[in-house]
Order: C-alpha cells, then sequence, then structure tokens
C-alpha cells in the first residue's frame, strides 16, 4: 500500500518534508557516523587515511542524500566493505560511482550479496526468503533456528545458530533486529525484493527470490522438518502447558499454521515431499500435537481455540484439517475410505470448506458433538467461517444445538465478535434466549 495515498484517501491533513529542509540533519549525521566509524564504533570501521578524503566522503554524502538518512547509512556500510583493503584510492573509486537513489542503492548491495562466499549467500537467500513470504515476523531466534535447521537435526539443542550479526552481514545489512524480530531496514526493502526490475540489472539472487514455487519451498522444507522432531512427540494436556511451550519455541507455531500453505504453493521438489511422507507416517499423538498447535489460534484466550486431542487422530484426519486436502495425490493415497471420526470438526474449526463440502457429501453427521460436546457449526461459528457455517445450515444443521464453553453457536459467534454469523444463525433461527 502507498502510504500517502492511504492518507488522502481519508482525508487526513499531510505535511510534506522536503530535502532541503532537512539538510543541516543529514549534514550532522554525515559527519556524526564518518567520525564514529573512523574511531571503530559499533563494530565496524571506516579506514580512511587521509583527513581530506574524511571531509570529501562526508561533502558527498550530503551533496547527494536527497534527504534520505538510509541513502547515507547505506553508502557508509559499502565504503567500510571497501575500506578493508586500507587504501585510500579504492575509496574515492567508490565514492565517484555512488548509487542515486534507493533502488540502485539496493540493485548495488545485492549485486555484492550474490559475490558472497557460497554459504554466506545461501544464508541471505534463506533470510531474505522468509522475510518476502512468511504470512506472519518470525522472532530472532525463531528465524535463527529456521535458517539453521536440517535433515540430520533431532532436537533443536543440536542446531548450530547463525549469529545475528552474521544474518545481518550476509544480508547486506537490508535487514535489522527490531522488538526482538530481524526486519527490513526499511519497507522499501520489502517493496523492492518482491518487484521485478529491469531483466538486464537483476542479480541471479533476486531471480531466485521472486522466482515463488521454489521460495515457497525453502520455508516448507524448514516447517516440515521442525515438525519432524521428536519435541512433537504429543499434544499437551492443558492450555498453560501450550502457551508455555509456544513461548519458547514460537517456531512450532508458524511452521505448524502454514506450513501446508507454504508447501501447496512450493515447486514440491523431491526432498520436501519426502520430508512429508515421513510426517504423514508420524504416530497418530504427533499428528495431534501439529494439529492441536494448528488450531490453537489466540493466546489471549486460552478457551477459546485450546484442544486436548482427546480422540485418535490418523493422517486421514490431519489431511482434513490441512490444505493438504487440495492436493489430488495426497487426497488419493492418505484419505481413509470412511471418514475419521471428528474430521469434520476439525476442518470446520480450521476453515477448511473444499474439505468441508467432501465430508458433507458423505453423510456426516451434522450435529455429532466432539468430545468436547462442541458441534461442526459451533467450531466454525466461534472461528469466524462464514461460508463453512453457510454451508451446514443448507444441509439442515441443528442451529439450537447446545453444547461448547459458550453453550451455542449463537453465543460463541457473539462471543467472538463474530456478526456476519449472528445474524446468519439468527436469520436461520437461531435462539436468542
Amino acid at each position: 500500500m502507498d502510504i500517502a495515498k492511504a492518507f488522502e484517501s481519508d482525508q487526513i491533513p499531510t505535511i510534506q518534508i522536503q530535502a532541503d529542509q532537512v539538510a543541516p540533519d543529514i549534514a550532522a549525521y554525515a559527519r556524526t557516523q564518518v567520525e564514529a566509524l573512523r574511531a571503530g564504533h559499533n563494530g565496524q570501521t571506516l579506514y580512511i587515511r587521509a583527513d581530506e578524503l574524511a571531509e570529501q566522503v562526508i561533502a558527498t554524502l550530503i551533496a547527494k542524500a536527497d534527504g534520505m538518512f538510509l541513502w547515507v547509512n547505506l553508502q557508509l556500510d559499502n565504503l567500510c566493505q571497501v575500506s578493508k583493503a586500507h587504501k585510500d584510492s579504492l575509496i574515492l573509486e567508490a565514492l565517484l560511482s555512488l548509487p542515486r537513489g534507493l533502488p540502485d542503492t539496493y540493485s548495488r548491495i545485492m549485486e555484492r550479496i550474490d559475490a558472497q562466499s557460497q554459504y554466506m549467500r545461501g544464508l541471505a537467500l534463506k533470510c531474505l526468503t522468509w522475510i518476502v513470504y512468511a504470512e506472519e515476523p518470525l522472532r530472532t531466534m525463531d528465524l535463527q533456528r529456521a535458517l539453521a535447521i536440517h535433515a540430520d537435526c533431532k532436537k533443536l539443542e543440536d542446531l548450530e545458530l547463525d549469529e545475528i550479526s552474521v544474518i545481518i552481514e550476509a544480508c547486506g545489512n537490508l535487514v535489522e533486529e527490531t522488538r526482538h524480530s530481524l526486519r527490513p531496514v526499511h519497507y522499501t526493502v520489502q517493496e523492492f525484493l518482491g518487484r521485478s526490475i529491469q531483466e538486464q540489472n537483476m542479480t541471479a539472487i533476486h531471480r531466485e527470490i521472486l522466482d515463488v514455487p521454489p521460495a515457497h519451498n525453502i520455508i516448507s522444507r524448514a516447517c516440515l522438518l521442525f515438525l519432524n522432531l521428536e519435541v512433537l512427540a504429543g499434544p499437551k494436556p492443558v492450555a498453560s502447558a501450550l502457551e508455555s511451550f509456544l513461548l519458547s519455541r514460537a517456531i512450532a507455531q508458524y511452521a505448524a499454521r502454514y506450513f501446508d500453505y507454504h508447501f501447496t504453493n512450493s515447486s514440491m521438489q523431491s526432498d520436501t515431499k519426502r520430508y512429508l511422507e515421513m510426517l504423514l507416517r508420524r504416530s497418530g499423538q504427533h499428528l495431534a500435537a501439529i494439529l492441536q498447535i494448528k488450531l490453537f489460534q489466540e493466546r489471549f484466550d486460552l478457551g477459546y481455540s485450546f484442544r486436548a486431542m482427546k480422540f485418535a487422530v490418523s493422517a486421514s484426519t490431519f489431511v482434513y484439517g490441512s490444505l493438504l486436502y487440495n492436493i489430488a495425490e495426497i487426497r488419493q493415497r492418505w484419505l481413509e475410505d470412511t471418514p475419521p471420526r471428528y474430521a469434520l470438526h476439525v476442518a470446520c474449526a480450521i476453515g477448511l470448506l473444499p474439505a468441508v463440502s467432501n465430508l458433507l457429501s458423505q453423510d456426516c453427521d451434522l450435529n455429532e458433538r466432539d468430545e468436547e460436546g462442541k458441534s461442526p457449526l459451533y467450531h466454525a461459528s466461534v472461528a469466524g467461517h462464514v461460508e463453512i457455517v453457510r454451508s451446514l445450515l443448507e444441509q439442515g444443521v441443528d442451529v439450537n444445538q447446545l453444547g461448547g464453553k459458550y453453550h451455542s453457536a449463537l453465543q460463541a459467534a457473539s462471543y467472538r465478535g463474530r456478526n456476519r454469523i449472528v445474524k446468519i444463525l439468527l436469520d436461520n433461527g437461531a435462539d436468542v434466549n
């Protein structure tokens, strides 16, 4: 979204800052940064022998910054790299060819990333891919785990994590750590990475990031490797235990929630398909633990989405409860002839309309209550899945069936603020009393 246009559309008063208005601040910033870097502050050093050259660096940065502090910072990052040879002539050469504007600067940085050692380039590719394609930001520790996980890993403690500084350096300082999360240094970095530029100017690594199926393969592979770890041996008995587990291993929640999204959008490479096969062959308790996390949507209301999973879970249940259902090959191989118990409840809770439609066509009991006394309609209503609620009502489900924490589908939808569903239920005869 264009931020300026968003404000304009809502008729919010805006103040536009011109480059010349911040010129004195840019000048002060450039001088302070050059002096600090020459002194080796903050782990970076700008090796300049001649004071005259240092003044030329400052003057050039001021003249070309066009009001952009970030541009100044990124040029200094590059000059620090160049200065490692301890030759003023190389700094002068780099100074005379500084890129204009942020897009050209990002392109120059991508060239530098592309030319790194194989390990550092691969690390950058994985990190930038996660940043561009992840459905929600990961905490720094969880991203470190996602970047480090490998096929031979049996437990999290086996992982040899990359230092944050190493990851940032591999990414050419296009990312930074803020609020315990690695993020782009500026929103324009995310825009640049996700947008095609002229083919002749695009680096190989940028092309790889923009190649959507292989990019999703990187993430789905990491998710599947994590979900195969023994740490997910079985579901937690109470909500507080699950919450504690996820606080220390948030990557588990991301992997459980989104592995299927990334897999269905990936190139489904042979190794990733093999890890999925391994997962589907896991014990019912292992698969139940993953479904428990997938269903656990909101930590601020533990009673809303926690399920103790006190019922038998099979690979068939697991497929009905994930986007894997949308892949014909997986349906044909893993779905049982008779739907497993509570498959409809799981599909309704997670919001998988195609799976629900299939189960409804197989004459599943619409009003069956699960081990917690909740009906399929209750699950769909509390989770806010409008089309599934409509489908169940069209099939003649009992709109006033009692059960669950909130006692009825109407009360559950009301408590959760699902106003559209409340109206649909009332229109279909739900009893307000």
